[in-house]
């Protein structure tokens, strides 16, 4: 991948400017410097395998809840009109958890 190969060559890099550093500096600069140097190669590194990372799935907003079926007084329609709206509820449900 291109990336592995990306990180290959920025390893080798790496170690050989420690090694250059740990050559040619003493003193008090020393570890100011090797730790300038491993931060930013795990900044390269990290940039690297941040594009190399599958992207994380956005959370789908929730559906509005639906209002509930309410059921009409039977005193006050006929029973075959309530029977209707009951058939026409069970058809809709069924047809919504069909769809999804």
């Amino acid at each position: 991948m291109k990336s592995d190969n990306a990180i290959r060559n920025g390893t080798s890099i790496f170690v050989g400017i420690i090694v250059a550093i740990a050559a040619f500096v003493r003193g008090a600069l020393l570890l100011p410097l090797l730790l300038v140097a491993c931060s930013v190669w795990g900044l390269y590194v990290l940039q690297h395998l941040r594009g190399s990372l599958p992207a994380v799935p956005k959370k789908k907003a929730k559906a509005p809840r639906r209002a509930k079926f309410v059921v009409p007084d039977i005193e006050d329609e006929p029973l075959s009109d309530i029977l209707l709206l009951h058939v026409n509820q069970r058809v809709t449900a069924a047809l919504r958890t069909a769809g999804s």
